[in-house]
């Protein structure tokens, strides 16, 4: 047995300038429910001088981080925040966690099928024997490092990542959408439901100039607008199906020629902008367009110049951006409906954000996903569509039927509870790394032993950056 609390765990801060600040806000909450699981404080390790490219900031933070001596490094909002943590040296990049410290590195992700080629591409630069040839193997070097742990939530995305020789790791463990502490906390207040929507949304759909697609009669134009035009017919089968149907039709010298082989660096910016962004906010907007009631509209954070075009829906009542861990959970729980549909990237899995919204005592509908009920049991199934009719139908159905709405809330705000909590997802999973670990003996012996703050004491303390 091995006394977790006594781990030093450091975890990944992202920068303040990226997903319009959304992912560090959520760290900040997110860090705060694992310490209180974890029973410690963590180190928190800002990523912005990583993507900034501060080499002196870079060299000053690793002193730093040495000086606490981790255990256990963990990614928070996404896997990418921890593979940018890494330094060109004589031999190649290294990674300050796993090659440089050597501690394993949890890499809980959702869309890595698209970020890491594009991470990895930009960060790195690409494999020899060409400008942009050989991606796959180089992703493969980096991600399947024995230290790094995969914890993604979607199946479909694994899948796939095995498929066209991107992952090879037997470290991969799929796991559920999570529901966070701020959503949890909100639902288990014993406290009257009062409603100020019928149906909402919370979200991003890009409407600005620059996320608009233009006119390209290219191979790679043609390919993407039979993406979108297959997708427009099928708005709830995920997009990348269709784009592999699109590449894979292509000729070999088509598909070299334009580059959309999956082993070329450039084609995935190219997917992850036709499945991430045109996808995205075609779906969204159909899924919204074809409802036939007012929606209270809560987001577009990601994309501050399409939110004049939000006016341009008669349908829309925007209400702003809610923040994630003090409005979003009173959101949800005050909405009748949330009705989402599952973000593009997606293949098999939602995101948490039906998962949360039920945590913190709303009612979502959201667009089909079979990892939801292999994961969560077959009532999940009840709030999926898989049309707009069917959608429809629904919101008309459970608008008047509130008593047994309000019951299905609370069974799967139940189930969530037991099998969604992002604290118990991370500290068990951990608690088997750092075991693991000890049995090397060695300095990991000193988690054996639940007296060991002396061994503690000899660290510096947890650094923690003001919100």
């Amino acid at each position: 047995m091995i006394d977790i609390s006594s781990a030093r765990v450091v975890v990944t801060i992202p920068p303040q300038e990226w997903f319009g600040g959304q992912d560090r806000r959520s760290a900040f909450a997110i860090t705060r429910q694992l310490e209180e699981r974890f029973g410690s404080t963590f180190y928190q390790f800002d990523t912005t001088p990583f993507i900034r490219d501060e080499v002196r900031a870079q060299r000053d933070a690793i002193a730093e981080l040495r000086a606490f001596r981790p255990h256990l490094a963990i990614t928070l909002a996404n896997a990418g925040y921890g593979l940018v943590c890494a330094v060109k040296g004589k031999h190649g990049w290294a990674n300050v966690f796993t090659d440089m410290l050597n501690i394993p590195l949890m890499m809980l992700w959702d869309h890595g099928l698209f970020a890491f080629p594009n991470l990895i591409s930009w960060r790195f630069g690409s494999q020899t024997g060409g400008p942009n040839a050989g991606v796959l193997r180089r992703i493969s070097s980096v991600i399947d490092a024995p230290l790094m742990h995969h914890y993604p939530i979607d199946s479909g995305q694994v899948t796939e990542m095995r498929r066209i020789g991107m992952l090879h790791s037997d470290k991969v463990n799929t796991i559920p959408s999570m529901a966070y502490k701020p959503f949890l906390d909100y639902g288990s207040q014993p406290t009257a439901r009062r409603y100020c929507n019928d149906v909402a949304f919370a979200g991003n759909i890009l409407l600005s100039d620059q996320h608009q697609p233009k006119s390209d009669q290219s191979v790679r134009g043609r390919c993407r607008d039979a993406v979108l035009a297959a997708q427009r017919a099928n708005p709830t089968i995920p997009a990348w199906k269709f784009l592999v149907r699109e590449v894979e039709a292509l000729s070999p010298a088509d598909r070299a020629q334009a580059h959309l082989e999956y082993d070329d660096a450039d084609f995935w910016p190219f997917a992850n902008e036709v499945v991430a962004v045109h996808c995205q906010r075609q779906g969204r907007v159909q899924t919204l367009s074809s409802l036939k009631r007012r929606v209270a509209f809560y987001g577009e954070f990601a994309d501050a110049e399409g939110v004049a075009r939000l006016k341009e829906f008669e349908f829309i009542d925007y209400k702003g951006c809610a923040d994630f861990s003090t409005e979003l959970p009173q959101v949800y729980a005050e909405s009748r409906i949330l009705v989402d549909m599952t973000n593009a990237a997606f293949i098999n899995n939602c995101s948490t954000k039906p998962i949360c919204c039920f945590a913190a005592g709303g009612f979502s509908l959201f667009d089909y996903r079979p990892d939801p009920i292999a994961h969560l049991g077959d009532d999940i199934e009840k709030v999926m569509f898989r049309n707009f009719d069917e959608l429809n139908a629904k919101v008309d159905y459970f608008l008047t039927h509130e008593s047994e709405r309000e019951a299905l809330a609370d069974h799967l705000k139940d189930v969530i509870r037991r099998k969604c909590d992002f604290a118990d997802s991370v500290y068990e999973p951990a608690a088997r790394i750092l075991a693991q670990q000890a049995e090397r003996g060695g300095v990991w012996s000193s988690l054996r032993d639940a007296l060991s703050r002396a061994f503690r004491g000899g660290a510096s303390r947890p650094l923690r950056i003001e919100e």
